[in-house]
């Protein structure tokens, strides 16, 4: 009897609480989130996550619920390969690859990056899932707070000209004089990635996986294949497939964006596809010139195969991974361009 006593007092004492403070419902009110996420934003960076994370609307919930590490729904990657809408040609990736790519190239902050995302969202048909949210957006690049670099080319010539030093440069190709604002006012430039870091990420993850036994004619993966075994790659060492391929960006010009993209082939099979890493952006009129678009990216794979990376594992043990580039996968249009 004392016990039911005190459990009926404590029930009461507790609902009296509740009374006082209201209830706490799983998900915040908007109006209520979205002042959260104002006061919040001024203060530091790990409680302005928090606060995004506070502000989601309710309809990003449901799309992309929280299921602790996982971060997704299960088959969400599956979601991204699947056209945007019944007659669209986009997938939902390219959609979202297009997002972040015009956020990048314009240098929009999370802000315009989430007002553009609704403005998507409210030309979109009724139903389809997309987020409008910047939290819900910037989870699906687990690496874009990486560093990325404007490199220039000549408006002129297409030669590749690499980050501006001062207000004016000569083009080295054509000897044409260039001003720095002529150059971004023409969007004559493309993005190149933090390829390193994204490497470091990989490595330090813990994710490799060597399945290679030696050379066999019976060829299952590419880390048995004769010319794979040919690389001085060692237990550490990592090598890349990479690829390029033109993206339509509107059906009625011929505007493109061109990903450059790696895998790396160490990963189990699932997860290469799943860790993609994006070592390059290119998007404008015409097709761009590999000589100039590859430039950085052959003096960055030259680097990573002499000097490596270094990392930590997750006993803080520092080790040196070098990087060696792979085969090139591209169709046939692509590869007289490579």
């Amino acid at each position: 009897e004392r016990g039911s006593a005190d459990a009926g007092e404590q029930s009461s004492r507790e609902s009296e609480a509740d009374a006082d403070t209201g209830h706490i419902a799983p998900f915040p009110s908007t109006d209520s989130a979205t002042e959260d996420s104002h006061i919040l934003e001024t203060t530091s960076e790990a409680s302005s996550t928090s606060s995004s994370e506070d502000s989601e609307s309710e309809g990003d919930a449901d799309v992309y619920p929280d299921h602790g590490e996982q971060h997704f729904p299960r088959g969400w990657k599956d979601e991204l390969d699947e056209n945007l809408f019944p007659g669209s040609k986009l997938t939902k990736a390219e959609s979202l690859l297009m997002v972040m790519a015009h956020s990048l190239r314009h240098g929009c902050s999370k802000e315009a990056t989430e007002s553009l995302l609704q403005l998507l969202s409210a030309h979109l048909p009724e139903g389809v899932k997309y987020p409008t949210s910047k939290y819900t957006f910037f989870r699906h690049f687990a690496g874009a707070e990486k560093q990325y670099a404007k490199h220039f080319y000549c408006s002129t010539c297409s030669g590749y000209i690499g980050e501006l030093p001062g207000n004016d440069v000569v083009c080295s190709h054509c000897n044409i004089n260039h001003e720095s604002g002529s150059l971004l006012k023409s969007s004559s430039f493309f993005l190149v990635m933090d390829l390193k870091g994204q490497i470091q990420d990989v490595l330090e993850s813990g994710k490799l996986q060597r399945s290679s036994t030696g050379t066999s004619f019976d060829v299952c993966d590419i880390t048995e294949s004769f010319q794979y075994n040919k690389l001085p790659v060692t237990a550490n060492d990592v090598t890349l497939t990479f690829n390029t391929d033109g993206v339509p960006l509107f059906e009625s010009s011929n505007a493109s964006m061109w990903p450059l993209l790696l895998m790396v082939n160490e990963l189990p099979y699932k997860q290469r596809v799943q860790n993609l890493l994006l070592a390059g952006l290119w998007f404008g009129t015409g097709k761009p010139s590999m000589n100039c678009f590859l430039t950085p990216f052959v003096k960055t794979m030259n680097e990573l195969s002499s000097t490596g990376v270094v990392w930590r594992d997750s006993s803080g043990v520092s080790h040196t991974s070098k990087a060696f580039p792979g085969p090139c996968a591209v169709d046939t249009v692509a590869r007289c361009e490579l």
